[in-house]
């Protein structure tokens, strides 16, 4: 259970992530933004940390497993040029690494291709005019396809379709004057990256 939903969690940052660091994501310079979902009757949170139009980005997603016997679930990725690194909040001795996907603002033939992209409309999302995309990726394994609605760089609704589950992501907070938490953008010292 906690394989999937660590998978469920992954492929929703994934699809906003990417694994260039040193280039523009967003046409906003910084923001703290939240996006709510969920799964299996529990409410998932994601809080996004921006800064310098996305060179630096950093999201930390929460979820409550109590009611279901288990523990709350902390878990943050830290973009870096290489890929994003996730680790558990709470237990910082290891972390998993993975390739990053797309940025929407520099969509090149090749990642189009990889991530078989394809433009589906347009569409006001709370007033905010969006681009409509699908995009595949690949995570731990398992094939995840995803439709996104961009507005300005940032994925505000994303559906993502495991097979086994579906899960419908909403933006729910953008605050370009938000607090960006000191030491966000850094990885703890010592862990251990697989």
């Amino acid at each position: 259970m906690k394989a999937k939903l660590f998978l469920a969690a992954a492929a929703i940052v994934a699809v906003s992530a990417t694994a260039q660091a040193q280039e523009a994501r967003y046409e906003f310079e910084k923001a703290v933004i939240t996006t709510k979902a969920e799964m299996m009757g529990q409410p998932m949170v994601t809080t996004y940390y921006i800064d310098d139009y996305g060179k630096k980005e950093a999201s930390e997603f929460t979820m409550d497993m109590s009611a279901m016997g288990g523990n709350k679930m902390q878990m943050r990725s830290v973009r870096q040029a290489d890929g994003t690194v996730t680790f558990d909040v709470n237990n910082v001795k290891e972390g998993h690494k993975s390739e990053g996907t797309v940025n929407f603002l520099n969509l090149t033939p090749e990642v189009i291709k990889k991530h078989k992209i394809k433009e589906k409309g347009e569409e006001v999302i709370d007033g905010r005019p969006c681009k409509i995309y699908t995009v595949n990726t690949e995570q731990m394994g398992m094939s995840v396809s995803s439709t996104v609605w961009v507005w300005k760089g940032f994925t505000v609704k994303t559906v993502v379709d495991g097979g086994m589950f579906t899960i419908e992501t909403k933006l729910d907070t953008f605050d370009e004057n938000g607090k960006i938490p000191d030491g966000i953008f850094t990885i703890p010292d010592g862990m251990k990256i697989r």
